[in-house]
């Protein structure tokens, strides 16, 4: 398919590519909303449909339907991704509260002090 050819699918398709991102951004929760925006997300989306177009063959459906699932499919993985590691960034956190509250110091004993306080503990 050519480059001009492509662009034009995508412009076509470019409220499928709206309404699958900003699904996919409700569905994070709110600490990453923050930091993701939904214009991320659908840039991700074009993008992504852009690669994969290539991939399509007429015979086997339509290009709406195989842009539907290949984007939902990508931005699925980045939701998942983005809340695995949210929490794992948590449960870092987490065990570092806890090495501080055993008397593990990190390097800046202000930062030591700021934790502890933050999380309701005193010194």
């Amino acid at each position: 398919m050519t480059r001009k050819k492509k662009l034009e699918v995508l412009r076509d398709m470019n409220n499928l590519f709206l309404q699958l991102s900003w699904s996919a951004w409700r569905q994070l929760p709110r600490s990453l909303k923050v930091w993701v925006d939904a214009a991320d997300l659908y840039q991700e989306s074009r993008f992504h449909a852009y690669k994969v177009l290539d991939k399509w063959s007429p015979e086997k459906g339509a290009v709406s339907t195989f842009l539907h699932h290949a984007v939902r499919n990508k931005l699925t993985m980045i939701v998942r991704h983005l809340k695995a590691k949210k929490r794992f960034a948590a449960e870092a956190e987490w065990v570092s509260i806890l090495a501080i509250d055993k008397g593990v110091k990190t390097i800046d004993p202000i930062i030591d002090a700021a934790i502890l306080i933050m999380f309701g503990r005193s010194n």
